[in-house]
């Protein structure tokens, strides 16, 4: 889920919601659609980290509080995370003062996505400049804000897709506990959905695909932005393509890794929506399993 991004801090703001039928709310309660006085005072919190700090997802835990990711900038960018009560205050019980940031070895170190697992453990994904070029990056840590030392012996991870520009942008955890993320790399001078699938140890997956990652060519350029994973265990992923103008671009893979060809013959399609620009950057499941 994305937020609201803003030059030097993060951002955060909450809003009143509908109280359910049937459930009586004091007159003294904010409007529907008001910020919520009871977060931060006012509705809105900022946090800052070091010099430049940016939000990207956003998980909430069963026991409300919220867990934010990004990144951060202080000569070199550094994935970065704050834990919020549900009053808008620093949790500080993460990591002492509610936020922290991790080095994955490269100069430029950008989470994009996060996750929670049942056990609370939090998952991050995004990118790391590792020699010059771009690969997948994880971490994981532990409730405390720890870096989970069972997850790559050390907590973090990267994976070079055999391109110098590979970046996760969106992740889903599996019920068995198998992270997918899902993004881009350039191959061939074009850009292509890739996938990868981890073990809960942060290893590669090779059930999926016999080596845990997969590329996907759709036309031209093909990024990929979002996945969710099916009941029946299929992986969709969408996002948008480039050949001549910009449209909305999705794939459906079986749990091997393998195109579903009982997705639009062959896997993947792309949607003209009549612009020049179509772009898809989100995606939910309905119950009826229709995306």
């Amino acid at each position: 889920m994305p937020i609201r991004q803003l030059s030097r801090l993060v951002t955060l703001f909450c809003v009143a919601i509908p109280a359910a039928v049937g459930v009586v709310v004091s007159s003294a309660r904010a409007a529907d659609g008001a910020l919520d006085p009871t977060f931060d005072a006012d509705g809105i919190v900022t946090t800052d980290l070091t010099n430049i700090d940016a939000a990207y997802s956003v998980v909430i835990q069963p026991d409300g509080k919220i867990v934010v990711a990004g990144y951060t900038i202080s000569g070199n960018q550094d994935f970065a995370l704050a834990r919020y009560n549900t009053n808008g205050s620093l949790d500080t019980t993460f990591d002492t003062d509610g936020k922290l940031t991790t080095d994955l070895g490269g100069n430029h170190d950008q989470a994009f996505s996060v996750a929670l697992q049942p056990d609370g453990k939090i998952v991050v994904a995004g990118k790391s400049t590792i020699s010059g070029g771009e690969d997948f990056a994880l971490a994981r840590y532990n409730t405390n804000g720890s870096l989970d030392t069972t997850f790559d012996t050390d907590g973090k991870l990267t994976t070079d897709l055999g391109s110098t520009n590979d970046q996760v942008r969106s992740m889903a955890l599996q019920p068995d506990g198998k992270i997918v993320v899902v993004g881009g790399t350039n191959t061939s001078g074009n850009e292509d959905f890739a996938l990868a699938r981890y073990n809960t140890n942060g290893t590669l997956d090779t059930t999926f695909d016999t080596d845990g990652k997969l590329t996907t060519d759709l036309t031209n350029s093909d990024v990929a932005y979002s996945v969710v994973i099916q009941p029946d265990g299929k992986i969709v992923v969408a996002g948008y393509t480039i050949s001549g103008n910009q449209d909305f671009a999705l794939a459906r893979y079986n749990t091997n890794g393998s195109l579903d060809t009982t997705f639009d013959t062959d896997g993947k399609l792309t949607t003209d929506l009549g612009g020049n620009n179509d772009q898809a950057l989100s995606m939910a499941l309905q119950p009826d399993g229709k995306i």
